[in-house]
Order: structure tokens, then C-alpha cells, then sequence
């Protein structure tokens, strides 16, 4: 089922600038159960349609928001608070799981650590604290093309081809907007620290890196594992770099449902 929140109470964006009224385009599968919820946090291109069909299929209420991105600058953050409203209107209490990979990742784990025992079980996929310089080059890189015009929109799909195909899936000025609102994420702005930040975090965490993924390396999940309380962290074999998160999605909801079930035994 689809859907559309809206509320027309003012939202101060974290820039200061002010808006009016909020939209958010979500969609929910299985019938409500407060018990069984998952909420799926997908990358930039804001599809996940497999893993939200495999979920599906093992009797969760899923929900699914497509990331805004209208007049100003959303950060993460501002993206965060909006969920929250739209949590509060769904009359969700708390989230079995989370499961996000990438951008849906950095968002979700902004979640957790606002909100550390909203998620029983946490999954963050290919992703991580603080947005890289070199993922920031790289999403530059990719605006700077598409300010170019039509030729420009060939040169940002052979750059992103390099690592992912998210362009071609995504209207090119919403593209835009969303990696400028991934570029703004970092765990610790408005924190002490993001080794703090993370420590909040009360969820059972599973961290899953992807090999080969040059965008989002190792070194950055395990961080995450290494600050998260209890966390542990998987390596996904892939062939395919970053865009495993997406293509290796029967290795990782194997190692979901694994995880879940170990925990649950204890």
C-alpha cells in the first residue's frame, strides 16, 4: 500500500531556513503488527524492491519512505526528525528491525542514535559514521557533470558506472539534491563525538560490509562495529563492489535471518 503524510506544522530545517509543511511518500506491505515491523532504509536511488519482497515473504509489516528531497538543503538529520513524525502518526512504538544500506544506512544509523532503543535489531549495510572526503569528491564529481546539461548527464552515468548505476535509475535533479543531503552526514554535529554516538546505540547490530566496495571500504564498518555496543560485523563476498549491497541480497538476508535467530535462542 502507498501513502502520503503530510503535516502543515512548521519545520525549521537544520539550516535555519523554515518550511511550511513536510511531505513524505512511504509504502507499507503485511498487515500491522507492532511486534513484526521492519523498516527498510533503502540507498539513493530509493528502491530495494528485493529485499522488501523477501522480507515480505517472512511475514513482517514493512515500511518503506522514499528520502525527500524539495526546496532547501535536507540533511540527514532533518530527513531523521521528519520519520520520526511520520513514526508517531503511524502509531509505531518501536521497530523490530532496521535494515539500511549506503545513504539509507548513514540515515538510519542518525536514527539510532537519536532514538538508541527504538530498534531491536539493527543491520547497516555498506556504509557509515561520517561521510568520507572521498565520497564527497566523488558525489562532486557527479554534480559537476550534470550541471553540464544532457552531456553532462552521459559524463556523471560513466562516473558512477565506475562503482554503481544509481543515475540512470533516479530523476536527475532528485539525484542531485540527494547527494548533496548525503554529503552533510556525520554522526557527531550537534554530538560530542562519534565514537560517543555510536556507543548509544542499544540495538543488536549486525554490520555488513560488502568486499571490494571502494565507495564505503572495511575500515569503515568496522568502526561502526568496533563503537556500537556488542556489534558484530560480516564481510558479504561480491563481485561487484558497493553495488553488491543490492546484488548480494540473498547472502544478506541469510545473515539476517541468522543473526536474528542466534539472538533470539539467548
Amino acid at each position: 500500500m502507498t501513502g502520503q503524510f503530510t503535516s502543515h506544522k512548521p519545520f525549521p530545517l537544520e539550516s535555519g531556513e523554515p518550511l511550511s509543511f513536510i511531505t513524505l511518500d512511504y509504502s507499507t506491505f503485511g498487515k500491522f503488527d507492532k511486534n513484526k515491523i521492519a523498516w527498510i532504509f533503502p540507498g539513493i536511488d530509493n528502491e530495494w524492491h528485493e529485499l522488501q519482497k523477501l522480507i515480505y515473504q517472512k511475514r513482517y509489516f514493512l515500511i518503506c519512505v522514499r528520502m525527500p528531497s524539495g526546496k532547501g538543503l535536507f540533511t540527514l538529520k532533518d530527513m531523521m526528525r521528519m520519520y520520526q513524525l511520520l513514526k508517531k502518526e503511524l502509531e509505531i512504538e518501536r521497530i523490530h528491525m532496521g535494515i539500511g544500506a549506503s545513504m539509507g544506512g548513514q540515515l538510519m544509523l542518525e536514527w539510532a542514535t537519536e532514538e538508541p532503543e527504538l530498534f531491536e535489531y539493527l543491520f547497516p549495510i555498506a556504509t557509515n559514521a561520517v561521510q568520507s572526503a572521498w565520497c564527497i569528491a566523488f558525489n562532486t564529481s557527479q554534480r559537476l557533470c550534470l550541471e553540464m546539461g544532457a552531456n553532462g548527464v552521459i559524463a556523471a552515468h560513466a562516473v558512477a558506472s565506475l562503482f554503481d548505476s544509481q543515475v540512470e535509475k533516479n530523476c536527475v535533479s532528485t539525484y542531485y539534491k540527494l547527494t548533496k543531503s548525503m554529503d552533510t552526514h556525520n554522526l557527531s554535529r550537534g554530538r560530542q563525538s562519534l565514537q560517543q554516538s555510536l556507543h548509544k546505540i542499544k540495538s543488536k547490530t549486525l554490520v555488513m560490509s560488502v568486499e571490494g566496495d571502494m565507495l564505503f571500504p572495511k575500515q569503515e564498518q568496522e568502526f561502526l562495529s568496533t563503537h556500537i555496543p556488542h556489534a558484530e560485523l560480516q564481510v558479504i563476498p561480491s563481485a561487484f563492489g558497493h553495488a553488491g549491497c543490492v546484488l548480494e541480497i540473498l547472502t544478506i538476508l541469510k545473515s539476517i535471518e541468522e543473526f536474528i535467530c542466534r539472538h533470539t535462542n539467548h
